[in-house]
């Protein structure tokens, strides 16, 4: 890995003014004293249905997961987007997976 991308983190933002969702990666060491006293959302990977052969599988629902949990914690701040946010906060079965 690149030496540039080691300690690193995503920060997740609403821009009403172009009705944008930007996403900026920043160094970990730039956000430690925010994120130390900022609310936390946890996204588990301790689902069964999302263990694999090598561990947890970060597959579509776990990305649909965690799109909704960030969608509804960027609507606390901007109430605008609740009503824009279609998306369905309850787990959807994965059926069987792939063998």
């Amino acid at each position: 890995m690149n030496a540039a991308h080691l300690s690193r983190c995503v920060i997740v933002d609403f821009s009403p003014d172009d009705e944008s969702i930007p996403v900026y990666q920043v160094t970990r060491a730039e956000v430690e004293k925010i994120v130390a006293h900022a609310p936390k959302f946890p996204v588990f990977f301790d689902e069964t249905a999302a263990r694999g052969e090598h561990g947890y599988l970060l597959d579509d629902e776990f990305a649909r997961r965690i799109g909704v949990g960030i969608l509804n914690a960027l609507a606390l701040s901007h109430p605008e987007l609740k009503t824009m946010i279609t998306a369905t906060n309850a787990p959807i079965n994965r059926g069987k997976l792939p063998d």
